[in-house]
């Protein structure tokens, strides 16, 4: 089965190759790409940056940006780097199916566990998406998922050597995002359910100095690298932002995300806290990660119809926990007051759908009709009457095995079957940019600044300097007023045209996010020219020629 998974990512992979300039190349998720500049920076020797003499921390996955870095040194040419990117992230996804397996098999003596736990995991679109798309999520996932594992599962393992693969597992996790302290911290103190007593002081004093250890480091890099304790995105994203607001939109979010699929394994999840520590500390990590989520206000993407980034990274524990709650509603041992609670997250999402407004700000539930909404609270529907049935002998086969389907199905039909009939989310648009980009490479002259909203595929196949409108890059725009009077998609909600374009004055203003009123008069004001929707060029603009700028401009799509 694990190789039937890995030919699938093989394939998934491929499927994402497209033509740039009549060649053909490999992109990633926009953001994953905004990584790959300043991994070919580094690798170039311009210093971890995007831009080159910028000292802005705009990424916020250093030991993925260095492993991205590494892939620079082996392939340089920008056509297949994205590709080397992604089977990398094939080897991740595959690590996950194994230590999932691996570790049901040695908690449950259910034959049919290991393989349904396998077929959650492998199948689940969040986590395959979002790594084979350049994103740190599967690594993430898979060194605090063996963690886990060591900590839990791994129990004949001396209690030294467990702490030091330990503190290594969680020290890279940290290493790779800074919110995986949240996770590590979980994971540390979960283990102090398993660790014998006489031992629990030197586990935990060992832990606790390692994260310690591993946050002051990232903490002192950033400071000698960007003179800052914070990352850029962080300013971004957070800071500024009312409370409330932050807190509605974790909430919309955890309504999507449970809306679309993932109730049934929450739900299910919640049976297996009498399983075991390892159940318990699965269930922990997805809950630590869940409510982190909600105070940062969710990720930008949650109504596409599948899992966010944060909640995709603890898609292993969910789906794992999820099935040792099926094996308890086999046997019988889950407890009345967790089947009360299933119950409730079941119905809760139900009265979630039926309730919420068919649109939010800037968001919907989904791109599909009010039918397809009630199917969704139907599915729903069907799993917590197999819940409540499942305690009657006659119904316990059959119950268990219609929610073993709706583990594997119900989070992933929908977007399997789009990414079947047509293509992943986003393909058009990563294409357009990088084609955008390349074609702006061609018509500026390498000294040209080019200002855009999209700045990851048409930064990096442009390979000029980027003036980000939305301020990934740019502390100035980073620290002004959000705009979420307009909408609350996180990361998206703070531009300034009259500094971006009006004081700095890139050459080709290449796309616009979103406009007040009185932007584009002081665009036009300050001299520029407008060639198209959104594209303006500069009088004197470092460009090879007008019409190749009208040409790129016009293919922009």
């Amino acid at each position: 089965m694990v190789a039937v998974f890995a030919s699938t990512y093989l394939a998934f992979v491929w499927r994402s190759a497209t033509t740039v300039d009549g060649r053909a190349t490999f992109t990633l998720f926009d953001d994953a790409m905004i990584s790959m500049r300043y991994a070919r920076n580094l690798s170039q020797g311009n210093g971890l940056v995007f831009n080159a003499g910028e000292q802005v921390e705009g990424y916020t996955n250093l030991l993925w940006t260095l492993v991205m870095a590494g892939v620079h040194v082996v392939v340089p040419d920008p056509r297949f780097t994205s590709l080397v990117v992604s089977l990398i992230g094939v080897v991740v996804l595959v690590g996950q199916l194994l230590v999932v397996r691996a570790a049901v098999s040695r908690v449950t003596d259910r034959p049919w566990a290991p393989l349904l736990a396998v077929v959650g995991v492998g199948v689940a679109w969040s986590l395959v998406f979002w790594t084979l798309r350049g994103m740190e999520v599967g690594l993430v996932g898979l060194l605090v998922t063996s963690a886990l594992v060591v900590v839990h599962v791994q129990t004949d393992w001396p209690t030294a050597r467990r702490v030091v693969v330990v503190v290594l597992l969680l020290g890279a996790a940290v290493a790779t995002r800074d919110d995986a302290l949240v996770l590590a911290g979980t994971v540390a103190a979960g283990a102090l359910w398993v660790v014998p007593r006489p031992q629990r002081l030197r586990f935990t004093v060992a832990a606790g100095a390692a994260l310690a250890a591993a946050a002051v480091a990232r903490l002192a890099l950033r400071w000698a690298l960007y003179g800052e304790l914070v990352p850029n995105t962080y300013r971004l994203k957070v800071q500024g932002v009312p409370r409330e607001v932050l807190v509605e939109r974790g909430l919309v979010s955890a309504g999507y995300t449970l809306a679309f699929g993932l109730a049934v394994l929450v739900a299910l999840a919640f049976l297996a806290w009498r399983s075991g520590s390892f159940a318990r500390a699965c269930i922990l990590v997805v809950v630590a990660q869940g409510a982190y989520s909600l105070a940062v206000g969710g990720d930008a993407w949650e109504d596409l119809g599948f899992a966010s980034r944060f909640v995709a990274t603890v898609t292993a524990p969910l789906v794992v926990a999820a099935v040792l709650g099926l094996v308890a509603l086999a046997e019988r041992t889950a407890s009345n007051p967790a089947r009360a609670l299933a119950i409730t997250v079941l119905l809760g999402t139900v009265a979630w759908i039926a309730l919420a407004p068919a649109t939010t700000r800037h968001h919907r539930l989904g791109d599909d009709s009010i039918p397809a909404s009630w199917s969704r609270a139907l599915f729903l529907g069907v799993a917590a009457a197999a819940v409540l049935l499942a305690h009657r002998p006659a119904w316990r086969r059959p119950a268990v095995a219609v929610l073993a389907g709706l583990i594997v199905v119900g989070p992933n039909l929908v977007p399997w079957t789009r990414w079947v009939r047509s293509d992943q989310p986003f393909a058009r648009e990563e294409t357009d940019w990088a084609s955008y980009g390349a074609a702006l490479r061609e018509a500026t002259l390498p000294d040209a600044s080019i200002a855009a909203a999209s700045i990851g595929n048409l930064g990096y196949f442009s390979d000029r300097r980027i003036v980000d409108l939305l301020g990934k890059v740019d502390p100035v725009v980073a620290g002004s007023r959000p705009r979420t009077d307009v909408w609350t998609l996180p990361g998206h909600l703070r531009w300034d045209y009259q500094h971006s374009v009006v004081e700095l004055r890139p050459d080709v203003v290449a796309q616009l996010f979103a406009t007040d009123p009185d932007d584009i008069p002081s665009i036009v004001a300050a001299g520029y020219e407008q060639l198209g929707t959104g594209v303006y060029l500069r009088p004197g603009a470092a460009i090879t020629s007008r019409a190749a700028i009208e040409r790129a401009a016009a293919g922009a799509g």
